[in-house]
Protein backbone atom coordinates (compact mmCIF):
# COMPACT_ATOMS: atom_id res chain seq x y z
CA UNK A 1 0.00 0.00 0.00
CA UNK A 2 1.67 3.38 -0.86
CA UNK A 3 1.36 5.93 1.70
CA UNK A 4 0.81 9.60 0.44
CA UNK A 5 3.06 12.08 2.44
CA UNK A 6 0.63 14.35 4.43
CA UNK A 7 1.42 17.69 6.74
CA UNK A 8 -1.18 19.30 9.24
CA UNK A 9 -2.08 22.47 8.80
CA UNK A 10 0.59 23.11 12.04
CA UNK A 11 -0.05 23.06 15.68
CA UNK A 12 -1.12 27.19 15.61
CA UNK A 13 -3.85 26.48 13.27
CA UNK A 14 -4.92 23.26 15.71
CA UNK A 15 -4.77 25.90 18.05
CA UNK A 16 -7.27 28.34 16.45
CA UNK A 17 -9.83 25.69 16.38
CA UNK A 18 -9.79 24.88 20.34
CA UNK A 19 -8.43 27.54 21.97
CA UNK A 20 -8.95 31.24 20.09
CA UNK A 21 -11.72 30.76 17.28
CA UNK A 22 -15.34 31.03 19.78
CA UNK A 23 -18.85 30.93 18.55
CA UNK A 24 -18.29 34.80 18.25
CA UNK A 25 -15.62 34.67 15.29
CA UNK A 26 -17.74 32.46 13.32
CA UNK A 27 -20.73 33.85 13.86
CA UNK A 28 -21.50 35.41 9.71
CA UNK A 29 -19.68 32.52 8.29
CA UNK A 30 -22.23 30.69 6.43
CA UNK A 31 -23.63 26.76 6.25
CA UNK A 32 -21.17 25.93 9.14
CA UNK A 33 -21.74 25.07 12.85
CA UNK A 34 -18.10 25.07 15.58
CA UNK A 35 -18.50 21.32 15.05
CA UNK A 36 -17.82 21.33 11.02
CA UNK A 37 -15.44 23.84 11.59
CA UNK A 38 -13.15 21.90 14.07
CA UNK A 39 -13.62 19.14 11.87
CA UNK A 40 -12.51 20.85 8.28
CA UNK A 41 -9.81 23.09 9.78
CA UNK A 42 -8.46 19.98 11.78
CA UNK A 43 -8.17 17.21 8.63
CA UNK A 44 -5.13 16.44 7.69
CA UNK A 45 -4.50 17.90 4.42
CA UNK A 46 -2.36 16.93 2.14
CA UNK A 47 1.09 18.34 1.17
CA UNK A 48 1.19 20.38 -1.90
CA UNK A 49 4.56 18.27 -3.61
CA UNK A 50 4.95 15.67 -5.99
CA UNK A 51 3.64 12.54 -5.41
CA UNK A 52 0.77 9.48 -5.91
CA UNK A 53 -2.44 11.11 -6.87
CA UNK A 54 -5.99 10.13 -7.37
CA UNK A 55 -7.66 11.16 -10.58
CA UNK A 56 -11.02 11.17 -12.05
CA UNK A 57 -12.59 12.44 -14.77
CA UNK A 58 -15.30 15.37 -15.85
CA UNK A 59 -17.07 16.88 -18.90
CA UNK A 60 -18.82 19.63 -19.48
CA UNK A 61 -21.77 17.22 -21.14
CA UNK A 62 -22.50 15.85 -17.98
CA UNK A 63 -25.32 18.47 -16.96
CA UNK A 64 -24.00 18.88 -13.48
CA UNK A 65 -26.23 21.57 -11.09
CA UNK A 66 -24.80 24.64 -11.86
CA UNK A 67 -22.45 23.89 -14.02
CA UNK A 68 -22.12 26.66 -17.29
CA UNK A 69 -21.60 24.62 -20.53
CA UNK A 70 -18.12 24.22 -21.40
CA UNK A 71 -16.82 27.35 -18.98
CA UNK A 72 -14.60 26.51 -15.54
CA UNK A 73 -16.17 28.40 -12.30
CA UNK A 74 -13.61 31.46 -13.90
CA UNK A 75 -15.76 31.73 -16.34
CA UNK A 76 -13.23 31.08 -19.14
CA UNK A 77 -13.63 28.22 -21.77
CA UNK A 78 -12.18 24.77 -20.44
CA UNK A 79 -9.46 23.95 -21.97
CA UNK A 80 -8.21 20.51 -23.87
CA UNK A 81 -6.56 21.35 -26.89
CA UNK A 82 -4.81 24.17 -26.28
CA UNK A 83 -2.09 25.84 -23.77
CA UNK A 84 -2.46 23.66 -20.71
CA UNK A 85 -5.54 21.44 -20.33
CA UNK A 86 -7.80 22.15 -17.42
CA UNK A 87 -8.14 20.26 -13.75
CA UNK A 88 -10.34 20.60 -11.38
CA UNK A 89 -9.54 20.11 -7.32
CA UNK A 90 -10.30 21.13 -4.30
CA UNK A 91 -8.44 24.98 -3.84
CA UNK A 92 -7.74 24.78 -0.34
CA UNK A 93 -5.15 22.01 -1.57
CA UNK A 94 -4.41 22.49 -5.01
CA UNK A 95 -4.72 26.57 -5.46
CA UNK A 96 -6.31 28.23 -8.77
CA UNK A 97 -3.41 28.09 -11.00
CA UNK A 98 -1.48 25.20 -9.87
CA UNK A 99 0.20 23.94 -13.15
CA UNK A 100 1.26 19.92 -13.26
CA UNK A 101 2.10 17.13 -15.24
CA UNK A 102 1.42 13.48 -14.85
CA UNK A 103 3.98 10.47 -15.48
CA UNK A 104 3.86 9.06 -18.12
CA UNK A 105 1.39 12.22 -20.30
CA UNK A 106 3.13 14.39 -22.42
CA UNK A 107 0.64 17.45 -21.43
CA UNK A 108 0.69 20.54 -18.64
CA UNK A 109 -2.68 21.01 -16.54
CA UNK A 110 -3.94 23.59 -14.17
CA UNK A 111 -6.27 24.01 -11.97
CA UNK A 112 -8.38 26.43 -13.39
CA UNK A 113 -12.40 24.38 -11.38
CA UNK A 114 -13.18 23.05 -8.76
CA UNK A 115 -16.36 20.74 -7.90
CA UNK A 116 -18.14 20.81 -4.43
CA UNK A 117 -17.18 16.73 -4.89
CA UNK A 118 -13.31 17.31 -4.22
CA UNK A 119 -13.71 19.55 -1.34
CA UNK A 120 -11.73 17.92 1.49
CA UNK A 121 -9.99 15.20 -1.15
CA UNK A 122 -6.44 15.39 -2.44
CA UNK A 123 -8.31 13.94 -5.62
CA UNK A 124 -7.87 15.68 -9.29
CA UNK A 125 -10.30 16.14 -11.74
CA UNK A 126 -9.38 15.88 -15.21
CA UNK A 127 -11.14 18.05 -18.10
CA UNK A 128 -12.38 15.80 -21.10
CA UNK A 129 -14.06 17.15 -23.83
CA UNK A 130 -16.18 14.03 -24.60
CA UNK A 131 -18.28 11.87 -22.45
CA UNK A 132 -16.12 8.87 -24.02
CA UNK A 133 -13.35 10.64 -23.10
CA UNK A 134 -14.18 10.69 -19.72
CA UNK A 135 -15.40 7.46 -19.00
CA UNK A 136 -11.79 5.89 -20.83
CA UNK A 137 -9.57 7.96 -18.11
CA UNK A 138 -12.22 6.13 -15.10
CA UNK A 139 -9.87 6.54 -11.86
CA UNK A 140 -6.50 6.48 -11.78
CA UNK A 141 -3.92 6.69 -8.99
CA UNK A 142 -1.02 8.83 -10.88
CA UNK A 143 2.20 10.18 -9.72
CA UNK A 144 2.16 13.99 -10.59
CA UNK A 145 4.73 16.72 -10.86
CA UNK A 146 4.19 20.38 -9.75
CA UNK A 147 5.83 22.79 -12.29
CA UNK A 148 3.99 25.61 -10.62
CA UNK A 149 2.08 26.44 -7.60
CA UNK A 150 -1.01 28.14 -7.81
CA UNK A 151 -1.74 31.36 -5.84
CA UNK A 152 -4.15 30.80 -2.24
CA UNK A 153 -4.53 34.73 -2.06
CA UNK A 154 -6.21 34.88 -5.72
CA UNK A 155 -7.98 31.37 -4.57
CA UNK A 156 -9.53 33.36 -1.75
CA UNK A 157 -10.55 36.54 -3.75
CA UNK A 158 -12.63 34.53 -6.10
CA UNK A 159 -14.46 32.29 -3.62
CA UNK A 160 -15.28 35.71 -1.43
CA UNK A 161 -18.47 36.45 -3.55
CA UNK A 162 -19.29 32.46 -3.61
CA UNK A 163 -19.36 31.87 0.45
CA UNK A 164 -23.17 31.00 0.24
CA UNK A 165 -21.98 27.51 -1.54
CA UNK A 166 -21.33 24.99 1.64
CA UNK A 167 -18.60 23.82 -0.65
CA UNK A 168 -16.85 27.13 -1.44
CA UNK A 169 -17.42 28.49 1.89
CA UNK A 170 -15.06 25.25 3.68
CA UNK A 171 -12.12 25.47 0.75
CA UNK A 172 -12.04 30.04 1.37
CA UNK A 173 -11.98 28.48 5.68
CA UNK A 174 -8.87 26.28 4.43
CA UNK A 175 -7.53 28.74 2.55
CA UNK A 176 -7.68 31.58 4.95
CA UNK A 177 -6.20 29.07 7.64
CA UNK A 178 -2.92 28.48 4.97
CA UNK A 179 -3.02 32.16 4.58
CA UNK A 180 -3.00 32.65 8.10
CA UNK A 181 0.23 30.52 8.33
CA UNK A 182 2.07 32.66 6.14
CA UNK A 183 1.03 35.98 7.46
CA UNK A 184 -0.08 35.70 11.14
CA UNK A 185 -1.83 38.98 11.20
CA UNK A 186 -4.91 38.20 9.19
CA UNK A 187 -6.85 35.21 9.83
CA UNK A 188 -10.39 35.80 8.31
CA UNK A 189 -9.50 39.57 7.02
CA UNK A 190 -11.93 39.13 4.07
CA UNK A 191 -14.73 37.74 5.91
Amino acid sequence: MFLKPFIVLNSFALGIVVGVLTQRDIEGLPNLNITEMSLTSARLAPSLIDGLVRTTAYCHLENEPGAEGNLNCLGTELKYHTGPRSAAADWSIYPVGTRFRIAGDPHLYEIDDYGSGLVGTDTIDLYKPTLELMEEWGVRNVEIEIVKQGSFERSAQIMETRLHYPHVAEMYRCVQLRLKEKNPGNLFSGL
